[in-house]
């Protein structure tokens, strides 16, 4: 009986997600949207590096930071990822279906933040209790430090902790997971449909491992991705996960900018 409840409470809330989310792709459509949005975002970022190296000319075996200063590369980089990401969403929302109005979202409450700082926490320390665990098999290297370093500390300090984790949260469980979460719960497969949200959490976490390019962390981020899709999944709120990655990132830079951690 508990598992039949369960599996109401499942199917009602997909109903009411696939009542209030933009897509009615079929999964190969999906799958090629979804290749087209990471595709497009090496593109925008190789095409920013060209234009950069136009405008900011720099002699064989020099790079920008020492022709123009950290600070000026560091601008460059945060330029170039915000563009970037930037310009997936808008591609997004540009091809994204018409669904009916949503209903109204409850008014922000004292109790309502309370719950999505705790949520954040909770998946803050998962998050870093997986960071340990990794370490204890293996010796990842975590790119942030060297981007903290490569640059104007400061600068790149708060795009780590703060335009990074809204970007790549709106997009790994805002697009991508929500787009093949969409797409799968409309199969004609009943078992496919029960794992749509799974399956779906597994794939974005995959991508956003993938698209972090650091073989020895790729474990790291794909437990990342999937602590991420799980606190998305249990509140409903994108803000649960923005909030939580932006905390571990925010203790990260701290740790690397005051104790060299």
């Amino acid at each position: 009986m508990k598992r039949k409840d369960q599996s109401t409470s499942k199917e009602a809330r997909a109903d009411e997600f696939l009542a209030s989310f933009p897509w009615q792709k079929s999964i190969g459509w999906t799958c090629l949207w979804n290749i087209v949005f990471v595709a497009f975002f090496f593109v925008a970022v190789a095409g920013w590096n060209f234009i950069i190296h136009r405008c900011l000319p720099v002699p064989d075996g020099v790079t920008i930071a020492q022709r123009y200063g950290a600070t000026v590369d560091s601008l460059a980089f945060v330029v170039g990822m915000v563009s970037a990401w930037g310009l997936i969403l808008a591609l997004f929302w540009a091809i994204r279906d018409p669904v009916s109005p949503k209903p109204a979202t409850p008014k922000p409450t004292w109790r309502r933040g309370l719950s999505t700082l705790s949520w954040a926490i909770l998946a803050t320390i998962m998050h870093f209790l997986l960071d340990l665990g990794c370490s204890l098999v293996a010796s990842p290297t975590d790119p942030n430090k060297g981007l903290v370093k490569m640059g104007n500390p400061w600068l790149m300090g708060i795009f780590i902790a703060v335009v990074a984790p809204v970007l790549e949260e709106l997009f790994f469980r805002g697009v991508m997971m929500n787009t093949l979460r969409a797409c799968l719960l409309r199969s004609s497969h009943r078992r496919v449909r029960y794992f749509a949200t799974d399956i779906a959490m597994v794939v974005s976490a995959l991508i956003f491992a993938a698209m972090h390019q650091n073989p020895s962390a790729f474990l790291n981020y794909f437990g990342a991705g999937l602590v991420m899709a799980w606190a998305y999944e249990k509140t409903g709120r994108l803000s649960v996960p923005i909030l939580a990655h932006s905390l571990h990132n925010f203790l990260s830079v701290l740790l690397t900018l005051f104790f060299g951690i």
